[in-house]
């Protein structure tokens, strides 16, 4: 049997059909669409109710993790800025105590105020052909009340021929950085020195040579300096000591 019909409403074709098979081919084509649309509504459905596969539902994600992760930061902040807080106290309260010690003055701290050079400083022949060829010096570091007072800091020495003749003659000369010098300190026989050993570059021609010694005080930023002339054996000739620091 067979018969014709008319869609009313957004399908508005006419067709005729059968009710055993449909053979307009509009009908299929609008259902084909009709399937489509309808398959797409339920896909957003479907995404909607998930929730996080939208990229505005990423950008958020995203925001709230960092919220989180920001004031677990801050928290800990919080929580060592208060740690520090508490050692800057106590540091404090430990200055006032010192402070108010019955007889006791910072300013009398003991600190290195003078450079000498020990009583067995001088020029040597390490190889014995007669002439010396380097210098050994027994530094002292003393505080204000003349003691040895062990010291960090940077030192430069140079030894320096001066004869009149000539031009400054450089014949030696260091630089020792804090791990070196500490390198040199010793404690024996010989008294309590840093012992500072340093070959000629050169041939010394004068039977006198200056040693110059300069420290940088790592504990209180001061710069010491001393100066003091040595003599030296140049072919059977030796000069004599001369302290320059007036001490």
């Amino acid at each position: 049997m067979r018969t014709s019909c008319v869609f009313i409403g957004p399908l508005a074709f006419g067709c005729s059909w059968s009710f055993g098979s449909c053979h307009c081919p509009c009908f299929r084509a609008v259902t084909t669409v009709a399937s489509l649309c309808l398959l797409a509504f339920a896909l957003q459905g479907c995404t909607l109710r998930i929730g996080g596969s939208t990229s505005l539902d990423g950008v958020i994600y995203d925001l709230r993790h960092r919220q989180v992760e920001l004031t677990e930061r801050c928290e800990k902040l919080e929580r060592e800025n208060d740690r520090l807080e508490d050692q800057v106290n106590a540091l404090g309260q430990q200055i006032t105590r010192q402070v108010h010690v019955e007889g006791g003055n910072p300013a009398d701290l003991p600190q290195v105020v003078t450079l000498k050079f020990g009583r067995l400083s001088g020029a040597r022949d390490t190889d014995d052909d007669g002439v010396d060829d380097a210098v050994w010096i027994y530094l002292r570091t003393l505080d204000q009340r003349d003691r040895m007072l062990p010291v960090s800091g940077r030192l430069w020495v140079q030894v320096l021929s001066l004869a009149a003749a000539e031009d400054p003659a450089v014949l030696a000369k260091k630089q020792f950085e804090p791990d070196d010098l500490d390198r040199c300190f010793h404690s024996d026989l010989t008294g309590t020195h840093y012992t500072i050993k340093l070959p000629f570059q050169s041939r010394a021609t004068s039977p006198v040579v200056t040693v110059a010694v300069t420290l940088l005080d790592a504990s209180t930023g001061v710069t010491i300096e001393h100066e003091q002339e040595v003599p030296v054996s140049v072919g059977g000739v030796t000069g004599q000591s001369v302290d320059h620091s007036g001490l």
